[in-house]
């Protein structure tokens, strides 16, 4: 999966790398990504490899170049991908994904892990089946352009 390539060895955020993935490109798109990560600027909300499957979602729909597609077929098609996700993953929030408080008694142990290669393993997991599910969708929908 060229998502998780570029989560673990290319530097680029959960986010960045799912919408590089579905893009199948790296180009200057992937900075729109850049503030996900971490779940939204690192608050932990929804997690950054749905962010950046929504927004590679919505630039391969492309509905304002493609007559035969509306906001609402996208709409339907975030609202799918959002729930196989959650359904898959087990949640929509990195606080949900990957419950660091619930792991460790303080403060220095979190951030230990967080920063260290065993939680970026299991966030790689997520951000390889976003990319999986999002051209999954597209490709059900014959939307797919790579």
């Amino acid at each position: 999966m060229k998502a998780r390539d570029m989560f673990l060895e290319g530097g680029y955020n959960c986010a960045e790398s799912v919408l590089g993935g579905v893009l199948g490109e790296v180009d200057t798109r992937l900075a729109l990504a850049s503030g996900f990560g971490g779940g939204i600027g690192g608050t932990k909300d929804v997690c950054g490899a749905a962010t950046g499957a929504v927004m590679a979602l919505g630039a391969v729909a492309n509905v304002r170049a493609h007559g035969d597609r509306t906001s609402d077929d996208l709409k339907k098609l975030v609202a799918q991908f959002l729930r196989r996700f959650e359904e898959d993953c087990g949640g929509l929030d990195c606080a949900d994904l990957v419950p660091l408080e619930s792991l460790f008694d303080d403060e220095a142990s979190r951030k230990e892990y967080f920063a260290g290669r065993e939680r970026k393993l299991k966030c790689a997991e997520f951000v390889a089946g976003a990319e999986r599910l999002a051209l999954d969708l597209l490709a059900e929908r014959g939307w797919a352009d790579r």
